[in-house]
């Protein structure tokens, strides 16, 4: 018969996440999210936006501005794919269907520092019509109430190809996109 094993954890400090000390080791405990990348085919465009991020404020970045693809909190008891419409519409203002949307990895989350901690990201892909996107409509988006100040960002695939990422989603998701773009891989795992 199998013994479960101890499992020690106090908590140190509860809010947006969670420190807790778990068997001696640090883990912070916060909601898993989804961060997605759109393409225009036709026009060889690639939509990220450009942030400030306070956690990467430092020598060198004092604004802690950076480049990276849209994402979002999986905070809200809806589907991966109806995230993506919401915080495409938030942190871009793209309108998109849920059905152009495609989740990577078979549907599995990846860990994004799994020694502290919990959360797990899914990434998504579409293609869509990025031309609005070129007349910059409207230049600011995110939300007020949580501060965020959102702009986008359209690059030509050449450019994507000889940009340097800060963000290990971005870098994920756009090296899947050029090695599927230049068909080393399947066209669209799902």
């Amino acid at each position: 018969m199998k013994r479960k094993a101890s499992v020690k954890e106090t908590v140190v400090y509860s809010g947006f996440a969670t420190l807790s000390i778990r068997n001696g080791h640090e883990v912070v405990r916060t909601t898993d999210s989804v961060g997605f990348l759109f393409v225009d085919p036709k026009r060889q465009l690639a939509l990220l936006i450009r942030q400030p991020r306070t956690a990467m404020i430092r020598r060198g970045n004092l604004s802690g501005m950076i480049v990276e693809v849209p994402a979002g909190r999986r905070d809200l008891k809806i589907s991966l794919k109806r995230l993506v419409v919401k915080e495409a519409l938030e942190e871009a203002g793209i309108h998109i269907h849920p059905a152009q949307i495609k989740i990577l990895n078979r549907g599995a989350p990846l860990a994004l520092s799994p020694g502290i901690l919990t959360e797990r990201m899914y990434l998504a892909y579409a293609e869509l019509d990025l031309g609005a996107c070129l007349k910059g409509n409207r230049k600011v988006f995110g939300l007020k109430s949580e501060g965020e100040r959102i702009r986008r960002r359209v690059v030509t695939f050449n450019e994507l190809e000889r940009m340097t990422f800060e963000d290990m989603k971005t870098f994920a998701l756009v090296q899947w996109f050029l090695k599927t773009q230049s068909g080393k891989g399947s066209k669209h795992e799902t």
